[in-house]
């Protein structure tokens, strides 16, 4: 039995992906090839020799390689796709909404911004200030916005804020995480959007909701 299962596809399988920190390495690298300091970003409560230990395990595996400096998966990494997508997604429908000590307003404006689609953002860039009530500073950040991408910060990037949006830490991560509905928010007043109604519509529409979200 033991030998059957070394060389079942199943348990070999298990035994790569199922340590801790593995698949949220690879959910890390599906963003795009990364190097070390990048993927930890991502991951603040995994320690350095953690992390550079599940990846020359995921090397080892054939999941991921190594190119100047930087880390990517490999056809067989880009597989796991799927099954990061449907853990993500079954931890959104099943698992409760973190408690207030789990949260970080970096990593979550992190979160929001690497996961906005680009096809929705305008051409010129512009820039939503996002006010927390609550939580740890800094409490004022911004998100820029163009036909490229986005990206966080907590340092006014002198660009026209479009939109202001003014609310706790935990009710945005909620929203993000399919815990709440906006229109919800809005309507209990846990949540403001400043700005005119097509801008506040628009910026919706452009941080939307985490694709493991139960509402995505």
């Amino acid at each position: 039995m033991k030998r059957y299962e070394q060389h079942c596809p199943v348990a070999r399988a298990a035994e790569v992906v199922t340590q801790p920190w593995t698949l949220l390495i690879v959910r890390e690298l599906l963003h795009g090839p990364a190097d070390v300091d990048t993927v930890a970003r991502g991951l603040p409560g995994l320690t350095v020799s953690t992390l550079i230990s599940r990846l020359r395990s995921l090397r080892s595996a054939g999941l991921v390689a190594r190119e100047a400096g930087r880390f990517r998966l490999t056809e067989a990494g880009r597989d796991l796709r799927a099954v990061v997508d449907l853990l993500g997604a079954w931890s959104g429908r099943w698992l409760p909404a973190p408690g207030p000590k789990d949260l970080d307003p970096g990593l979550l404006m992190y979160d929001i911004a690497r996961n906005v689609d680009p096809g929705t953002l305008p051409p010129r860039p512009v820039a939503l200030l996002v006010e927390f009530t609550d939580g740890p500073p800094p409490r004022r950040w911004w998100l820029t916005l163009n036909g490229t991408g986005a990206s966080a910060g907590d340092r006014d990037p002198g660009l026209p804020i479009a939109v202001t949006i003014r609310c706790s830490l935990a009710t945005l991560a909620a929203i993000w995480l399919g815990h709440r509905k906006w229109l919800d928010a809005l309507a209990d007043e846990s949540l403001q959007l400043i700005g005119d109604r097509s801008a506040v519509r628009s910026a919706v529409s452009w941080i939307g909701v985490s694709r493991y979200s139960a509402n995505a």
